[in-house]
């Protein structure tokens, strides 16, 4: 009897830590936040920091590039290491159900890894939230400004991209925490907030969000995303989490919550909290809410919580993404005045003119080629793949451009002579 493939809810849900910085979030979700049907890997090329985690699973990045060491910030040696990887991460992605990535931004594979995520899970078809966090101020303007460029073109691959600042991380604590434990609390927050929303679709628990509303939420195209978390303990666990909630650093301002078109929330407690608590606090929740706001909600317990809260929320944003990234343009330019722009596409075909969808060009792969030197990487893109495909540009029949060469109408060919002109008609 041939064997049936797994439905959606028998695959797990997968969290990749990605680089030194993934990699410890990754441990510490393994370690203190995991939970039944959670898939935990760290994936770095620095030998080094994979021993350092306990995950479920540590893969190595390209072995042939890094020699078991990190890329030192380099992009094109950690895209060709990423790159010499695809296959193991293609192999991850087809046996989840969802995934969640988190990874520093500022360095090399985490700046890239990422990226290349994205573009494989939108393949695979399976949704995808990528959690990634920017450098302190005092770590220099050149790895703010990678930052800044792998951000950008993460948001270009995926709908689902949450940026926390690390200066976001620290904001509560008191001034005078010592620098490991600081990095210790601020590490274990953005963990539990990580675990919080992996839980959104676990197969078990009081409240579980549809799968395919999770989808629909995390795929708005040109949004942004936020998160929020909260923590109560005792008598009062429920309101302390709800105001620790409204108040969390990772939003970085409580305006935000006014835009807010969509929100996945996640309440998780010990077994000993009654049920009415935990309606009550999720509805208290979406009174701050707009009322047009799409909300999924699941509630989970764990026996290692007793008499504690914990409150996760992703916040989705419309239409403020594209805005940020691209600068306003002149509309109606007046006749004859030159705008430095191609003259838009004609919309409607003229009278018998065949028309034509866009053309199925499949995404260009390394393939065999994937571990062998490539002169052809120009900061983090591969310049062997044709740039409307690196730029996820749909190429449709459009106007079409012609190249017409004249030629003579009698005699021999001739070679072509100093001022024949090839024209260009469209």
């Amino acid at each position: 009897m041939a064997d049936t493939p797994a439905s959606s809810s028998d695959k797990p849900v997968l969290l990749i830590g990605v680089g030194r910085g993934g990699s410890r979030i990754a441990d510490i979700v393994r370690s203190t936040c995991a939970f039944p049907g959670l898939s935990v890997v760290a994936a770095d090329t620095d030998l080094a920091s994979l021993g350092e985690v306990h995950v479920d699973r540590a893969l190595q990045l390209g072995e042939a590039w890094a020699r078991g060491e990190g890329c030192g910030g380099d992009t094109e040696l950690a895209d060709r290491a990423a790159s010499a990887s695809l296959e193991s991460f293609r192999a991850l992605l087809q046996d989840a159900r969802m995934v969640f990535v988190t990874a520093g931004l500022g360095g090399g594979i985490g700046s890239v890894a990422p990226r290349l995520l994205a573009r494989l899970a939108r393949e695979c078809g399976v949704p995808l939230v990528l959690v990634v966090t920017t450098p302190f101020s005092f770590e220099g303007a050149k790895r703010a400004q990678l930052a800044k460029q792998a951000l950008e073109l993460l948001r270009a691959e995926s709908a689902a991209v949450i940026a926390v600042p690390n200066s976001l991380l620290f904001a509560r604590l008191p001034p005078d925490t010592g620098t490991p434990r600081a990095f210790e609390i601020s590490s274990t927050q953005l963990a539990q907030a990580v675990a919080g929303l992996a839980r959104i679709c676990s197969a078990k628990g009081l409240l579980v969000a549809d799968l395919a509303g999770v989808k629909r939420i995390v795929r708005r195209p040109g949004c942004v995303c936020s998160v929020a978390m909260g923590h109560g303990q005792g008598p009062t666990a429920c309101a302390d989490a709800l105001a620790a909630f409204l108040a969390s650093p990772f939003i970085g301002d409580a305006s935000q919550w006014h835009g807010t078109d969509a929100a996945l929330l996640t309440l998780l407690c010990g077994d000993d909290l009654p049920f009415a608590a935990v309606t009550e606090c999720l509805e208290k929740v979406q009174t701050h809410l707009p009322s047009q706001t799409e909300v999924l909600v699941g509630a989970y317990t764990d026996p290692r919580l007793q008499g504690q809260v914990q409150l996760t929320g992703l916040l989705v944003r419309s239409g403020t993404a594209k805005a940020e990234h691209q600068p306003d343009l002149p509309t109606n330019p007046k006749p004859g005045v030159a705008t430095g722009r191609r003259r838009p596409r004609r919309t409607t075909p003229a009278e018998g003119t065949p028309t034509q969808a866009a053309l199925p060009f499949p995404e260009q792969q390394l393939g065999v080629f994937a571990a062998s030197p490539q002169p052809t990487f120009h900061n983090g893109e591969n310049l062997d793949i044709p740039t409307f495909q690196r730029r996820n540009i749909a190429v449709d029949a459009g106007e079409s451009i012609v190249l017409i060469q004249a030629v003579p109408q009698a005699g021999p060919p001739r070679r072509q002579a100093e001022g024949d002109h090839v024209h260009t008609v469209s």
